[in-house]
């Protein structure tokens, strides 16, 4: 007898297949939305912060990993999540981050923010891609 556990697109735990290979329209990532909430994310986590380069590491994987929970509270079924987060000092200089990855564009998406003060910036990038 073949185990199954349930999950958010099975509750029961029945384990049928149903062949979709596309995401229903109220369970798609939604750019706009997300991009709402990483702005407030942005604002709440550093506003009034100085930018300390001792702490600037933690920091970027402490809010990879607060976003990637946020996304995941989404309960999007079949969606995998990547989030990148640069964060530095602005001293004048110029900043270009390039992603290349396969994508379908009716079912992957990307949100992306920037956050800035007089003395850090930090930028975060979501990538959502659907798992057929």
């Amino acid at each position: 007898m073949q185990r199954v556990l349930a999950t958010a697109s099975d509750p029961a735990g029945i384990g049928e297949n149903n062949y979709r290979i596309r995401p229903e329209s109220k369970q798609k990532f939604r750019a706009v939305a997300i991009q709402h909430q990483l702005r407030q994310i942005l604002q709440t986590t550093f506003a009034g912060q100085a930018y300390s380069p001792e702490t600037a590491s933690q920091q970027g994987r402490d809010l990879a990993e607060r976003v990637k929970e946020e996304l995941k509270r989404l309960d999007l079924p079949r969606y995998k999540f990547v989030v990148h987060v640069h964060i530095g000092e602005r001293g004048g200089q110029g900043m270009l981050v390039n992603a290349k990855c396969l994508w379908d564009a009716d079912t992957d998406a990307t949100a992306h923010e920037t956050y800035m003060n007089d003395t850090m910036f930090c930028s975060v990038s979501t990538f959502a891609v659907y798992v057929y």
